[in-house]
């Protein structure tokens, strides 16, 4: 079987996991073993098992303990083991810095650990980044304090109906001291 043959294949299997569509912009101008890595990491990703981080943290031996127990002396202790042990799995947090040891920890425990997502297998040199909203349900923590002025002016331009918050610095300078991927 020939590249070309192997390629249509694994596009077509690709597809199939999809549901039938699947968009893959610009695969037809990579160079075709390229186009064949990536097919074989979309196939991966699609049948990959699916964990949270929760689950694999706990089973690294890593203690989670519910935000609520942890004194505030060792909330920062316990918070950046979780991020050590988390950029282990390859899963690398961002925009953390408006929130608290203690808030962020609470996010973290609550919702983003829990969350289910495709394992990674082993060896694969991708990465999870996590985007950390904290408590705001109207998505404006990016707006407020790390959109440049520049991306505020943008969205102000293509959603003239939304009010774009003041900006503010975060409270807090964490993000610069977190770990990051090599991707």
């Amino acid at each position: 079987m020939d590249q070309h043959q192997r390629s249509e294949r694994l596009a077509a299997e690709a597809r199939r996991l999809a549901g039938g569509d699947m968009n893959s912009f610009g695969i037809d101008n990579l160079p075709p073993d390229i186009a064949e890595q990536f097919l074989q990491r979309v196939i991966a990703f699609e049948t990959a098992p699916m964990i949270t981080d929760f689950a694999q943290l706990t089973a690294d031996g890593v203690e989670l303990p519910d935000p609520e127990a942890v004194p505030d002396a060792k909330i920062r202790a316990v918070l950046w083991r979780v991020i050590v042990a988390l950029s282990k799995h390859q899963v690398f947090l961002e925009r953390t810095s408006h929130l608290s040891d203690r808030e962020l920890y609470s996010v973290l425990w609550h919702d983003v650990l829990r969350e289910e997502h495709a394992a990674l297998r082993e060896g694969d040199t991708g990465a999870w980044h996590v985007d950390i909203p904290g408590d705001d349900a109207q998505a404006t923590n990016y707006l407020t304090f790390y959109a440049s002025d520049r991306e505020r002016l943008r969205w102000r331009e293509d959603f003239p109906d939304v009010q774009v918050p003041p900006h503010r610095d975060p409270a807090y300078d964490r993000d610069a001291a977190l770990p990051g991927s090599d991707v």
